[in-house]
């Protein structure tokens, strides 16, 4: 290691952590403070600024330092990733944390900084990750591939063709995302109720919740597979890989809410349900670069030139599979880990900012819930087949794909139920607002009828006739996605969308009763 790389590195990395502090001490009292009047705005501007100023030129030190170090031979285009990349990304994530520690407990603001400051925290994330992807571009040409994916206490620092870790990036990984969510409810809490902390417990009651249920219903799907022959104590072996997402979400909401209705007996937990569990979408989506490191969760080979646009570092990583090797020459495993991080991310800004915000009038206590069930149930359906084989699970390789699919109606036909039960539920107590146009109110609910049956039947009738007239050529997995499958996935939905008919014929009912 060259010694100036290791003095800049040191250096640098003192001076983000002083300045980082600095930049908390500025920004905490001032969101806290109950008057606004004395203190010099504008200098208390210019003070923050300074600080995260320093944040950035401390990172781009650090980064330089940690290039230098390792006796990368850098050229002009991998300075300037470097240098920008660090720039942009530590700048951002500091603005982030300021603007979004002065937007959400600063009350007394004025308006329009207030929406300014929302605007740059809600901007600066996803510029930071963009940020940080060039940053990493940098040096990626001078890694060695694959990468490690964690280190192991006789062989120091292993990738998944030297050996296995002791302490995965995988688990490290996992454990982020549980943290960064635990943080994100916490937010959610403070919003609805006005209160830090109460949703400690429950974090720790529902991740290892989350865990055993991973872990268990990995061991039943592969038990004629790993454990049969196995002695018994390998079921317990988790450590050795191994987990379900399926299961352990299961598990892991109903071991959550059970114990949140526990300690919280005046809080409502259908409402807690529906800003915390989407956002385990966030948690397994970076669950899924856990997969990155250890090579694993990917398709088929395909010709690098499909996946250019991919930054180096995960194309290079992608050209190695823990079970097959190398690829090709030329080729790459499709990342499909990368794709349903992707995907999960999506649902849950499709959750969060459609269920609990833009269409919050028309979301009950609990239906994010079901709704992140089906969503999930949806990815795997269609991300299950394109896996590479040998990561699928049961005897016939179709245990995750046949209960993603069941996932896709469970939380349709929960949605209905939940509706369904509370519409009548309000209508005893007196709660459910009195109809005005009976006649508009039964004509809308005939229409809405109508709908569901047409879009109820297009999905349900060819379904059925695909999956009745085709079979699954010989030689090919259960669970590809020929006719016949897609018939059988067409069909499942078709029922759970056919199950929000009862809806609107509550509503007719309850209109033609007078009730």
């Amino acid at each position: 290691m060259n010694a100036v790389g290791i003095v800049l590195s040191i250096i640098g990395a003192l001076a983000l952590l002083f300045s980082g502090v600095l930049l908390v001490k500025k920004v905490r009292p001032l969101a806290k403070a109950l008057a606004l009047e004395a203190y010099d705005l504008k200098k208390e501007r210019k003070d923050i600024l300074i600080r995260i100023g320093l944040i950035t030129l401390s990172s781009i030190l650090l980064f330089i330092g940690l290039g230098v170090m390792n006796n990368y031979n850098l050229d002009v285009g991998e300075y300037f990733k470097i240098v920008f990349g660090s720039m942009i990304f530590s700048s951002n994530l500091a603005i982030g944390y300021a603007s979004f520690r002065l937007h959400y407990y600063q009350k007394q603001l004025d308006k329009k900084i207030d929406r300014i400051l929302y605007i740059c925290w809600i901007i600066s994330m996803p510029i930071a990750v963009f940020s940080l992807f060039l940053l990493i571009e940098g040096y990626s040409a001078h890694w060695g591939y694959p990468l490690y994916n964690g280190i192991s206490f006789t062989q120091g620092l292993v990738n998944p063709s030297t050996g296995k870790p002791n302490i995965a990036w995988y688990a490290l990984c996992i454990v982020s995302g549980a943290v960064l969510v635990y943080f994100m409810c916490d937010h959610f809490a403070y919003k609805k109720w006005g209160k830090h902390g109460l949703l400690e417990s429950t974090f720790f009651v529902a991740f290892p919740s989350g865990i055993i249920g991973a872990r268990i219903f990995y061991v039943i799907g592969n038990w004629n597979l790993e454990f049969a022959n196995q002695p018994f104590w390998k079921v317990f072996a988790i450590w050795e890989g191994g987990l379900t997402i399926l299961g352990g979400a299961v598990v892991g909401i109903i071991a959550g809410a059970l114990w949140f209705k526990h300690v919280n007996k005046n809080l409502s937990v259908g409402e807690a349900a529906n800003f915390i569990v989407p956002t385990i979408l966030v948690a397994q989506a970076i669950g899924r670069w856990g997969n990155f490191f250890n090579c694993e969760v990917h398709g088929i080979e395909q010709s690098v030139e499909y996946w250019m646009w991919l930054p180096n570092f995960i194309r290079s990583n992608a050209s190695y599979s823990s079970t097959q090797g190398f690829a090709s020459e030329g080729n790459i495993f499709v990342p499909l880990f990368l794709i349903e991080g992707i995907v999960n991310l999506i649902g849950f800004i499709i959750l969060e900012v459609g269920g609990n915000r833009l269409f919050h009038r028309h979301v009950r206590p609990l239906d994010l819930c079901f709704a992140y069930i089906s969503w999930y149930g949806a990815t795997r359906t269609f991300m299950e087949p394109l896996r590479d084989t040998s990561f699928n699970m049961g005897s016939n390789g179709g245990w995750s794909w046949y209960w993603s699919i069941i996932f896709i109606a469970a939380g349709i036909l929960g949605i209905v139920i939940n509706h369904l039960f509370r519409s009548i539920y309000y209508q005893k107590k007196g709660l459910l607002a009195p109809i005005e146009d009976k006649k508009r109110y039964i004509n809308h609910s005939i229409i809405a009828l109508s709908v569901i049956l047409i879009v109820a039947l297009a999905l349900f009738i060819p379904g059925l006739i695909m999956f009745i007239n085709n079979t699954i050529p010989e030689g090919t997995s259960v669970i590809t996605l020929v006719p016949r499958n897609i018939g059988l996935i067409l069909f499942v939905c078709g029922l759970g969308v056919l199950s929000l008919i009862a809806l609107p014929i509550y509503r007719i009912i309850r209109a033609g009763n007078k009730i």
